[in-house]
């Protein structure tokens, strides 16, 4: 009983982190921009995996150590994150949205990160999440460290 009990948690773990090929560069266009979503590994939070929606397409999970790259029509787009988790669906209201302008050529960064705020009781943990875009030369070394999680949309996605 002890061990398929080890096993489920086991399991529930690692389903939270990316297992793709390292980061690979796309370039970009004269024809798209590229977005970049990633999540550095960090142990907390790792059962946390929102998901990634552009112009109400889902994209992917944002897991840990983990990044997808999507290829954006210049134009106006619309980028949202439904909460999720390992074992819980996808929640039908996004936690965050914010539209965005892309030109060709242009490279963006949106980084997720968990905070481990405290621990109480050697039970609890309180988990904050951080999350938005950041410059390419902050994206730089945290980046390299992640792994291909994948898209659902294959492509360039077009504009609104």
């Amino acid at each position: 009983m002890k061990i398929r009990l080890g096993i489920m948690v086991a399991v529930i773990f690692l389903s939270g982190c990316a297992s793709g090929p390292q980061f690979s560069e796309v370039p970009p266009s004269k024809d798209y921009a590229v977005l970049y979503v990633y999540r550095p590994y960090q142990f907390v939070g790792g059962g946390i995996q929102p998901v990634l929606r552009i112009n109400g397409l889902k994209i992917s999970k944002v897991l840990d150590g983990g990044y997808t790259a999507v290829k954006l029509e210049p134009g106006k787009h619309n980028l949202k994150l439904h909460s999720a988790a390992a074992l819980a669906p996808e929640s039908s209201q996004p936690f965050y949205s914010i539209n965005l302008k892309v030109k060709a050529k242009q490279e963006l960064y949106f980084r997720w990160v968990n905070n481990l705020e405290g621990i109480y009781g050697g039970v609890y943990a309180d988990i904050s999440n951080e999350y938005g875009f950041v410059e390419k030369s902050q994206a730089a070394d945290e980046i390299k460290e992640t792994k291909y999680i994948g898209s659902e949309q294959n492509g360039i996605i077009t504009g609104l």
